[in-house]
Formats: C-alpha cells, sequence, structure tokens
C-alpha cells in the first residue's frame, strides 16, 4: 500500500466475523507476590509478562526483586534501561507498549530463566 499497491492486492480476504479474541490471563497481586504470565519473547531473548506499568507500581515492590519462574528465584533490579544494570544482570523494565518485561542486559532472559510463552512467573520484594 506504501508503493501504491491496491489493499485488494496485500494478502487475502478475510471474514471479520472469523476473528476470534483472545483471553489473556490477567495478573493478580496476593499478600505481596504479583503473580503474571510470560506473553511473548522477542528476538533478544525478553520476556513480555501480562503485567502493566500501573501494576507494578500499585504492588509497590521495590526496586529489588525476586523473579520466581520454573522452581527457581532469581534476583532483578527494577530499572528505566539496560544502562541502569550491570552487564548479565537480570532487570524488570517497562517495555515500548507500557509492559512489564523481564531482560538480561547483554543475554537473553528467557535463556536464563527457561522461559516460554504461558510460564507462570512471580515477582515480589527482595528480601533483605
Amino acid at each position: 500500500m506504501a508503493n501504491g499497491k491496491p489493499v485488494e492486492q496485500c494478502g487475502r480476504t478475510v471474514d471479520p466475523t472469523s476473528l476470534v479474541r483472545l483471553d489473556l490471563p490477567e495478573a493478580c497481586i496476593e499478600e505481596g507476590v504479583l503473580y503474571a504470565a510470560a506473553l511473548l519473547v522477542d528476538r533478544f531473548g525478553n520476556v513480555a509478562l501480562n503485567v502493566r506499568q500501573e501494576q507494578l507500581d500499585a504492588a509497590a515492590l521495590g526496586d529489588r526483586l525476586e523473579v520466581i519462574c520454573g522452581g527457581e528465584c532469581y534476583l532483578a533490579q527494577v530499572a528505566a534501561t539496560f544502562r541502569g544494570v550491570r552487564r548479565s544482570d537480570i532487570l524488570v523494565l517497562i517495555d515500548s507498549y507500557g509492559q512489564v518485561a523481564v531482560a538480561v542486559n547483554e543475554g537473553s532472559a528467557a535463556d536464563v530463566l527457561s522461559l516460554r510463552p504461558g510460564d507462570a512467573v512471580a515477582l515480589r520484594r527482595a528480601r533483605e
């Protein structure tokens, strides 16, 4: 379309009534733990969660978190950018869609935490 191609030539026609709404799981906060699910893994290995920034803020978990998944517990830092943490550190950040994501600076959170879409993830304040 951007090159002047008619919309009819951009793919096959889809009947709008055949489209289905995806029911995404809702994150919830219980007793200081934010329970979430991994939604997708991007090409860098960052894992988007079904948590919006407002939900993370409301959970009031602080800047040092424990990310619990697959029976393991990992220490993470809430950071605005990758520059805010050391190389190979796990961080929790807000992605460009306003979703909470788990990432590894210069690495793959999906690989390090063995996360795949649909996996359960819990976030809680790090124990001192």
